[in-house]
């Protein structure tokens, strides 16, 4: 999670900075989701004419991906009709062990991973929300 760490642990978490950050002008908000995304996500933000905001959690990252991060892409990471499931961050890793569950139970998840959250990327969203069958959680 981001915020502030100490040795003895994470003694604050940022909970409202996407919101504070989305009010700044032309601030691109990225958030990344494994280890591929921070070890590109400084080339991405460096891509970007205008300000940036890069989401990091501290410590041990997993790799999820086996490709780096894309400005503004959408990851696919299941499809299904069911119901779409977006996530981004450490609620990827997350979702992904959620993931599991419904697929045992028969429930079909399109999971798209986020890592631009601004610009959001409402046109991909819009479009797997029409396709599935009872909704998204987000």
């Amino acid at each position: 999670l981001t915020g502030l760490t100490t040795p003895g642990g994470v003694t604050h978490q940022a909970i409202d900075d996407v919101a504070l950050f989305r009010a700044v002008p032309n601030m691109t908000i990225l958030e990344v989701g494994d280890a591929s995304e921070v070890e590109s996500v400084m080339d991405v933000a460096e891509s970007i004419d205008g300000p940036v905001y890069v989401r990091m959690w501290r410590g041990q990252v997993p790799r999820l991906f086996s490709t780096p991060m894309k400005f503004g892409v959408v990851r696919v990471l299941s499809e299904g009709t069911d119901f779409v499931l977006i996530t981004s961050g450490i609620c990827t890793e997350e979702s992904l062990k959620a993931r599991r569950s419904f697929k045992a139970a028969g429930v079909a998840v399109k999971h798209l991973h986020l890592s631009t959250i601004v610009p959001f990327p409402s046109n991909v969203i819009v479009k797997a929300a029409e396709k599935c069958k009872y909704g998204v959680i987000v």
